[in-house]
């Protein structure tokens, strides 16, 4: 069997492309009697790869920010206001009324129930809470 570049002939045809710059190489070397290259630039870019390891989700980053938010919120709340914080709906409830010195928005970033399970879960079993 003939092989070119450590690549069998006889696969080629399943494999072989041919670009107009490589005819025109192929085209001068026969001319001029000069050996080709092995190696030819590459005729187009190649695509950056984007690892999905590395980097994460837009949206999730963002309720990951929003999260953090109203977690440190929540901290500096129970630091001011320590009676309304008892439960995790009356520390929800403070921090919604509290919204506008807190966030320096008329309204929290998160509604008032899921204040409410993020605080709760954290209160009775010291894990996030995650949406199911």
């Amino acid at each position: 069997m003939l092989t070119l570049y450590d690549v069998l002939v006889s696969a080629m045809p399943d494999r072989l492309r041919i670009m107009r710059d490589d005819l025109l190489k192929m085209q001068e070397s026969i001319i001029s009697g000069e050996v080709m290259k092995v190696k030819t630039r590459k005729p187009f870019s190649e695509k950056k790869k984007y690892s999905t390891n590395d980097s994460t989700h837009p949206t999730a980053e963002r309720m990951a920010t929003v999260r953090e938010v109203v977690w440190a919120a929540a901290i500096y709340a129970r630091e001011q206001w320590p009676n309304g914080c008892n439960t995790a709906t009356d520390w929800a409830s403070t921090i919604v009324d509290h919204s506008h010195k807190l966030f320096g928005a008329d309204k929290a970033p998160l509604s008032h129930d899921t204040m409410t399970r993020m605080l709760s879960k954290a209160m009775n079993e010291g894990t996030p809470y995650k949406k199911s």
